[in-house]
């Protein structure tokens, strides 16, 4: 039997990256993930899947998601890790809101039919998707998208009544790419809540196991606090919750924020960067110091200072510097650990850590 090729939409990078990530985790529902590959294609993704898949057995797993989706509206909040995380990337959390995405989902889980939709490489054509009025399609909602939901924003300008419609599938998928293959932190200070989604995607190719072992460190995960974050702080943070991922060749991490300011809502845009040299960091840095998604939560992310000093030692990795910097960071994160004000005394036992953390970081 030949290979089974399927291409997601081509919407935009970051709807397509969540896309490519609910395809795969359908794939492995349907116990076909074993033997493949995930291929970037500009700002889409080719899956090459080599194994037969049973979509009965997949459809049966998403029954399972349609319960939960069904038990949300009839009790009007989230229910189930799924769900509760796919809820978690939405600041306009109002019942209206909650109803409405869910009532959009457990529709769709009715109407899907088959991932083999994804073969026709002009799907989105064929099915009248885009920024256009639609009965059939569904509205997508900001999380999933810096240029979707029922409004669109360019330059901070705000035009009503223009969606952006998908087809019940690509919504479908879309946020089981939400739930599986993102992390997600959420920011609640004042009247300001935002959430910032990560995802991981290949920059060229990668095997599919490969995909399946970033999904197995975001699933489910979500975090929520109350201190500003800078974005550049972010893949280091969310590397370093969950199962460690040693060192993938060629995987970019994507970043985008869905904020809340009083009763305005936007996304500004998402980000790209390579994050290889901080795979390896981030396992370096587990290896010498087991403790350290413990000193993150209680020291660095309790902290105002914190993830600004998260945001420096990403810069100094991503862009190869960290050498040259290294003694100012430690120096930092030493000040940091040592707070006068840690009346508890929670982070000073950590400064003994101080230079396993400098060995960790001299080894990238």
């Amino acid at each position: 039997m030949p290979p089974l090729e399927l291409y997601t939409p081509g919407h935009n990078l970051v709807t397509d990256s969540l896309i490519m990530h609910g395809m795969v985790r359908y794939l492995v529902w349907a116990g076909g993930a074993r033997h493949g590959s995930v291929e970037r294609i500009g700002e889409r993704f080719k899956i090459i899947i080599d194994d037969e898949i049973d979509e009965d057995k997949a459809k049966r797993t998403l029954k399972t998601l349609q319960e939960l989706s069904n038990a949300t509206i009839e009790r009007e909040e989230p229910i189930g890790l799924i769900i509760k995380k796919i809820w978690a990337s939405n600041v306009n959390s109002t019942k209206q809101n909650l109803r409405s995405w869910f009532d959009s989902l457990q529709s769709a889980i009715k109407e899907f039919k088959t991932i083999k939709i994804y073969a026709d490489i002009d799907h989105a054509v064929s099915s009248n998707e885009g920024r256009r009025s639609s009965k059939v399609n569904s509205t997508v909602y900001l999380p999933l998208g810096p240029i979707y939901g029922k409004y669109l924003s360019k330059d901070y300008v705000v035009k009503e009544n223009v969606q952006y419609m998908v087809c019940p599938t690509c919504f479908l998928l879309a946020n089981m790419g939400l739930a599986y293959g993102v992390f997600i932190l959420r920011i609640n200070k004042g009247n300001r809540i935002s959430s910032i989604m990560v995802s991981l995607v290949p920059s060229i190719k990668a095997d599919l196991i490969d995909i399946m072992l970033v999904q197995r460190a975001f699933e489910y995960k979500y975090n929520e606090f109350n201190l500003d974050i800078p974005i550049l702080a972010v893949p280091l943070i969310a590397l370093s919750f969950g199962e460690t991922l040693y060192a993938f060749e060629n995987m970019d991490a994507l970043i985008w924020v869905y904020e809340k300011s009083g009763n305005f809502m936007r996304i500004p845009n998402y980000i790209q960067v390579n994050i290889e040299g901080l795979l390896k960091t981030v396992s370096g840095i587990k290896y010498y110091i087991p403790q350290w998604p413990k000193i993150l939560n209680e020291c660095f992310l309790k902290n105002e200072d914190g993830p600004t000093i998260l945001a420096k030692l990403n810069e100094a990795v991503i862009n190869n510097v960290i050498k040259e910097h290294i003694y100012d960071i430690a120096r930092e994160i030493i000040g940091l650990l040592n707070v006068k004000k840690d009346e508890k005394n929670v982070c000073r036992p950590y400064l003994s850590v101080a230079q396993n953390l400098v060995n960790a970081l001299l080894e990238t």
